[in-house]
């Protein structure tokens, strides 16, 4: 019997066998589960969001409209916290990039503060935030992971300081090899809980089970994954009565910031230029058929329905459409494989613009609508002024 046979399965003499492919295989399956599962919620958020924004759009009474903006938050939040679980599927199966461009911290900072003010205001907790001279004014990093690992320390400390402070602090020390190593400190003045239990919030191991983190909080836990996905270190510290902190510590870069975009005033929203354009929506669900069109209407524009791929490519052989808003995941055909088909029709004829509209919105998804043939992407929930801005980038009306 041949040693490769012998050992059951392994890499010899350049052969893979399948016990070392194993692995690989799981970690396949595994991506491709969170992707479905990615898929399905948005699929089904971006009905409950955007039907919610249409409804608030309209004349409500004053209790109405609460009660509808209650139920909008709730399905965001929701979104966001889902999200998060994504993500932290994603860093374990190694799926989860970052981003590396210029960031302004004090404004990232304050930006993050300001989602938790109206929290803060109904415990009469004080938000309030510090830069150390000498922090520079811009860093390169991930400016979405960076807010999204300070949203849940702010929550955390939110969450258990009924009245008092919570301060976000901030300080740079360079590092050996030219770069800096950042600290974020995020401290309370609340109840505060001993450093054992604040420990095993970030996901210390049961002594029972050592695979099951005891008493992880899903937020500080997915806070922990994302630090250490971008190389640093979460630390926390408690004493009872006397509040918490959790210091995180990040290697970065100086940077020369970016142009402050705020300084501009925002353009009304108000896209006359798409008033009277046909759009041809190739969607199978009922519900996001229902926004869409809805949607569409809002901008002026009229709309002609598919159910399906097939439909789609059929549809638009007759012409008589200005661009097409193309589903990814239908049945009978697939929104990849009917935008490669009106492709191959147009030949080198004129080119009828495709956006694709869809709930894939990992890693990669929009390279793969793009090598498809699609012109732009918006993902799922769609909210109408990032739908607006790609029909007009596509028409050539980008504002």
């Amino acid at each position: 019997m041949p040693r490769s046979q012998e050992q059951g399965g392994c890499v010899e003499d350049g052969i893979d066998h399948p016990a070392a492919q194993a692995p690989d295989a799981a970690q396949r399956a595994r991506g491709a589960f969170v992707a479905l599962l990615s898929h399905e919620v948005r699929t089904r958020m971006n009905g409950v969001l955007g039907m919610t924004e249409l409804v608030l759009a309209t004349e409500l009474t004053p209790q109405q409209r609460e009660f509808l903006e209650l139920a909008h938050g709730s399905a965001r939040s929701l979104l966001a916290l889902i999200n998060d679980v994504l993500d932290l599927s994603r860093i374990e199966i190694g799926q989860l990039a970052l981003q590396r461009r210029p960031l302004r911290l004090p404004a990232l900072v304050g930006e993050v503060l300001a989602g938790f003010e109206a929290q803060a205001g109904q415990k009469d907790v004080q938000l309030c935030s510090e830069f150390a001279a000498g922090l520079p004014d811009a860093i390169i990093g991930d400016p979405q992971r960076l807010a999204q690992v300070l949203g849940h320390l702010v929550e955390h400390a939110l969450r258990s300081t009924p009245v008092g402070e919570v301060r976000v602090a901030a300080q740079a020390e360079p590092l050996p090899d030219g770069r800096l190593q950042l600290q974020l400190l995020v401290s309370d003045t609340g109840t505060g809980t001993t450093r054992q239990q604040l420990q095993q919030a970030l996901g210390a191991p049961d002594a029972q089970d050592p695979r099951r983190p005891a008493g992880a909080c899903l937020g500080l836990l997915i806070a922990l994954r994302l630090v250490e996905h971008m190389g640093g270190q979460l630390v926390a510290d408690s004493t009872p009565g006397h509040g918490s902190s959790l210091r995180c510590t990040l290697p970065c870069e100086p940077a020369a910031p970016e142009p402050d975009a705020r300084r501009a005033p925002p353009a009304p929203r108000h896209w006359p230029a798409l008033h009277g354009k046909r759009v041809l929506l190739a969607e199978d669900n009922p519900v996001n058929q229902t926004l869409a069109v809805a949607m569409l209407a809002q901008l002026g524009m009229s709309c002609t329905l598919a159910a399906n791929g097939i439909e789609a490519v059929e549809q638009a052989a007759r012409g008589g459409h200005d661009l097409v808003l193309m589903d990814v995941q239908m049945p009978v055909m697939g929104g990849l494989e009917a935008t490669a088909e009106i492709r191959r029709k147009e030949g080198d004829g004129p080119r009828l613009p495709i956006v694709a509209m869809t709930s894939y919105a990992m890693e990669g998804d929009r390279d793969r609508c793009m090598a498809a043939g699609m012109d732009d992407y918006v993902a799922k929930p769609v909210q109408l002024e990032a739908l607006a801005e790609a029909i007009s980038r596509v028409l050539g009306h980008a504002r």
